[in-house]
């Protein structure tokens, strides 16, 4: 549940249309899904749409405003104020192209955070409370100079995946020896008709399984449909309503280079991808750097010949796929709604370097009996103990520890790190009456960002009790990976692994501690 001083209601400024595409629409969908698993409610406002994004929103219980608007323009900003007042949202979350430097200073002045979705620095300058960039390829040198007080929230760990791909995030796909199936899906409006000519070229191989994915919002829909719907080797779906189910079933994807390229990656699904419009160009390249997909270029440089070479050579080719797979998921792990949702509802913490004068306090938590019942040694620890164990890591070059601090100063848990070269094993714990407030994962997720910004760092170890299900399920949120088991002193341990490239690093935080987000969907954490 939302935390009781935070305002249940989210406002989505976002708009969508054949001209536009429903990419916006489809990822703030997935922020409003995970809003309202939490408890809260949720209220878009649109000025561009189509019947089938209307269909879409309202039957996920989505209340929809019309606004007779020019996207990002004065009125705009007027109208979208209006309406957060109104319905006392605690949150505006706008995507879309237009909301310039100006749209985002009126409305944090008038009192509402702001979470400003962008994916290639479209603003001059940024005057939101979150910015988000789930796209792999986003670093904080991006936006140097263009934020000042914005947290930023950059690359595919905040990727976020619509309420149906989240029952597939245990799922191991199976690669085959030669591919069967074929993935066709080109976004919800495809204005250019690429999924016509692609189809005409797939259609003409029987020996291929094609589900072609057609959005409401296409203009082309019912020539696609008198076309193709009579076809034995084509599945024509449109508006799918479980597009992981589909991805499942498929072993090689064509589609384009938005949010859906982040969706194929989660399924372990390779895909060639077709750049649908500038803004698709980066993140293609993105795919085919790490290993996930092939670019294929623009529409404008579409080559009916290459895309049919690179589908016959990566169809025969399952070591190449099985290789893309791994990567894919690894890029993306679902967790990326669960952290956006966290930045926006946790009270802030403060992260500070450990001093003697917290040796009562780390002595507590220590010694708490849920804590030592989680311990690999259940013996309580006494305080002469403590102190000289406290006085040799403080004194350790060796060894970084921190106190994390709520608004009201007071000590909610800690964290460790005791680094050995260029990696590092963590140690956090929680104190008693943080627990079940959704600290576990944030304590996590900023120590690792603290500790990779300050030093050389590769990567961090947790070793974790088996049985401790509440200490994995923090460490996964964190971006942590499961690597196998060990011993610590002939005691089974879980051991799970983060590396440096994935989580975005921060500026080092100033001595005296920073305000920093936490996390919503966490019970508890300790180790």
């Amino acid at each position: 549940m939302m935390p009781a001083r935070e305002a249940a209601l989210l406002l989505l400024r976002v708009d969508g249309s054949a001209t536009i595409g429903t990419g916006h629409v489809m990822r703030c969908l997935a922020l409003a899904q995970g809003w309202l698993r939490a408890g809260g409610r949720v209220v878009a406002a649109v000025a561009v749409t189509t019947p089938a994004i209307e269909r879409r929103l309202l039957h996920e219980g989505i209340e929809m405003v019309h606004f007779g608007v020019t996207p990002g323009d004065d009125l705009d900003a007027v109208e979208t104020i209006a309406c957060a007042r109104a319905r006392g949202a605690a949150w505006i979350a706008a995507d879309g192209y237009g909301f310039a430097e100006a749209w985002q200073k009126d409305v944090c002045a008038a009192g509402f955070k702001l979470l400003l979705f962008d994916d290639y620095v479209h603003a001059e300058h940024y005057a939101a409370d979150l910015v988000l960039n789930p796209n792999a390829y986003a670093t904080e040198s991006l936006y140097a100079k263009r934020v000042t007080g914005a947290r930023l929230l950059l690359g595919s760990r905040y990727v976020l995946l619509r309420t149906e791909f989240l029952k597939w995030r245990d799922w191991t796909r199976s690669t085959p020896e030669v591919v069967s199936t074929l993935l066709l899906t080109l976004g919800g409006s495809d204005p250019d008709n690429l999924t016509r000519r692609i189809l005409r070229m797939l259609g003409e191989n029987h020996s291929y399984r094609v589900i072609a994915v057609v959005g409401g919002s296409n203009p082309h829909l019912e020539s696609i449909r008198s076309e193709f719907a009579g076809r034995s080797n084509i599945d024509l779906i449109v508006d799918a309503a479980d597009m992981p189910e589909l991805m499942a079933q498929a072993d090689l994807a064509i589609t384009g280079g938005g949010t859906t390229a982040w969706e194929l990656a989660f399924m372990a699904l390779p895909s060639l991808i077709l750049c649908l419009a500038d803004n698709q160009l980066a993140v293609a390249a993105e795919v085919q750097q790490n290993g996930i997909g092939i670019d294929l270029g623009g529409t404008t440089a579409f080559n009916h010949d290459r895309l049919e070479t690179e589908l016959l050579t990566l169809a025969s080719d399952s070591g190449r796929r099985d290789e893309m797979s791994r990567r894919g998921r690894a890029m993306v792990d679902g967790f990326g709604t669960d952290r956006v949702i966290a930045e926006m509802t946790i009270p802030r913490l403060a992260l500070v370097p450990a001093t003697k004068a917290d040796a009562r306090i780390l002595w507590e938590m220590a010694n708490d009996p849920e804590v030592r019942a989680r311990s690999f040694s259940n013996h309580p620890i006494p305080w002469a103990d403590h102190e000289r164990w406290l006085l040799a890591k403080l004194a350790s070059p060796d060894c970084r520890l921190f106190v994390a601090r709520d608004e009201d100063g007071a000590t909610i848990g800690q964290v460790r790190f005791d680094v050995s070269g260029r990696s590092a094993t963590i140690s956090v714990s929680l104190a008693r009456d943080a627990r079940g407030r959704g600290y576990g994962s944030p304590l996590i997720s900023r120590g690792c960002e603290r500790l990779f910004a300050e030093n050389p760092v590769e990567l961090v170890t947790a070793l974790i009790k088996p049985g401790n299900e509440a200490s994995v399920a923090s460490f996964r949120r964190a971006g942590f990976v499961a690597a196998g088991e060990t011993a610590i002193e002939g005691a089974a341990a879980l051991r799970m692994v983060l590396k440096r490239n994935r989580i975005s690093a921060i500026p080092p935080i100033p001595s005296g501690g920073a305000l920093i987000p936490g996390n919503l969907l966490e019970s508890r954490s300790s180790t």
